[in-house]
This record gives structure tokens, sequence and C-alpha cells, in this order.
């Protein structure tokens, strides 16, 4: 009875095999348990190598890396615009965004991508020196577009010969050092203060100034590394 059933013999069948997940980032196929790094699924492999790149390098050099490659971005940046409205007598306030992107972007590649609340509030003064650089340009402008006043008649000297002349064997005055400490302030106040006396003549000045801090901000959002497993496939 070839066509009966054979129940005396069992016969052995390969066990099913088990869910099989990619790993999120060698995308290599994990089976049996996975770990969790900031949502994502990874394999053992690279749960270590993440753990390492952790826990590599100094947290002091990150940070003053960012700062030097933020600030290089913040000067070069707001140099160009104030040369660009300088040379164009023409201020467009929404670059302010394009140097809030760049600062970001430059504070981020320092931190090597890590980010976190420090390099955030680094993102947001590197912002403020660049936009304020950019903003001397309209000093720079109106400074070099006035004319010196002219000398009313009654104090010119009647006769050109009459003038005293001076004596070459004087020797010459000594520089004041309170007239250019008093110079400095003076120019360090504006370079400070330009974004906020810009802001009083253009209200609307503040809306660009406000989205650069947010690109900065949130270009430098801390990453989450924290890895949490092992966890069970198909658990």
């Amino acid at each position: 009875m070839s066509d009966e059933l054979q129940f005396d013999r069992a016969e052995a069948q390969d066990p099913q095999p088990g869910p099989q997940v990619p790993c999120a980032a060698c995308k290599r196929p994990m089976a049996g348990e996975y770990y969790l790094a900031g949502g994502a699924k990874i394999c053992a492999d690279c749960k270590t190598g993440l753990n390492q790149y952790v826990e590599s390098g100094s947290k002091k050099a990150r940070f003053l890396k960012a700062t030097a490659l933020g600030g290089l971005a913040a000067l070069v940046g707001g140099i160009l615009w104030a040369v660009f409205i300088v040379t164009t007598n023409s201020m467009w306030g929404f670059v302010a965004i394009g140097l809030g992107y760049l600062v970001g972007i430059a504070v981020r590649k320092g931190s090597e991508g890590r980010g976190g609340r420090a390099y955030q509030f680094l993102g947001l003064g590197l912002v403020y020196m660049a936009v304020a650089t950019g903003y001397m340009g309209i000093f720079i402008s109106q400074v070099g577009g006035q004319k010196p006043a002219p000398v009313p008649a009654a104090v010119q000297p009647a006769d050109p010969a009459a003038e005293p002349k001076a004596d070459p064997t004087a020797p010459s005055p000594a520089p004041d050092a309170g007239g250019y400490l008093q110079a400095w302030a003076i120019l360090l106040g504006f370079y400070l203060a330009g974004p906020i006396l810009i802001a009083k003549v253009d209200p609307f000045s503040l809306l660009f100034l406000a989205i650069a801090f947010w690109e900065a901000w949130r270009l430098n959002s801390g990453a989450n590394l924290k890895v949490s497993g092992p966890y069970k496939l198909g658990g």
C-alpha cells in the first residue's frame, strides 16, 4: 500500500529560519538579536564600533575645533557681507539666514556631528558675531560717505603768511593713549550693538536674525548615540 500514509516513520525536516532584519548601519541581515541606537536597529558589530566612536577623542579638543571652524565661518561670511554692503550700498537681510546655516554647519563639523547644548549656544554666539560683522558695512558706508564740515570764514586766517609756523626742531606730541582706547571702545560698542541698532530702524531684520539663530540651533542638536539591548528578533 504505497499510497497509504506511513505513520511508523518520521522524516526529519529543516527547522524554519528565524526572522532576519537588516542592520540599519551595515545593511547585513541580523539573526537572533539586535541593539537599538537612536531608534535604529543595529547588529552587535556596529554596536561595538559605535561604543568605540562615542568613547574616542577629547571633548575639549572637539569644542575648540568647533569654535575655530565656526568662528572662521562667521568672520569670513560677515566680512563678505560687509564688503557687499559697502560696494553696492544695499543690504539684503535674508543673507543673515545663510550666515546662520553656514556657521551651524561649521560648528557641527567641528563637533564631529555630535552636537549638544554647548554647541548650540556656541552657534548662537557665532551667528550674532557674523551678523554684527556684516552690519559693520553699514557703519563704514555712513562714515565714508560723510564729507568734512566746512570751516566758517570767521575762523579762517585772512593771510596765509600770518599763520604760525611749526618749529621743525620741536618734538612731536605723543599719541594720546586714552583717545585710542576711547575710539576702540566706541567702535566695539557699534560692533556689538549693530544688530540691535539695525532692528530699531528695520524691525523686520529681527525675523531674519531669529531664523539664522534657529538654523544654528537646529543643526547642532545633540545626536542620540545611546545604545540599548540586546533584544530578541521576533520577540
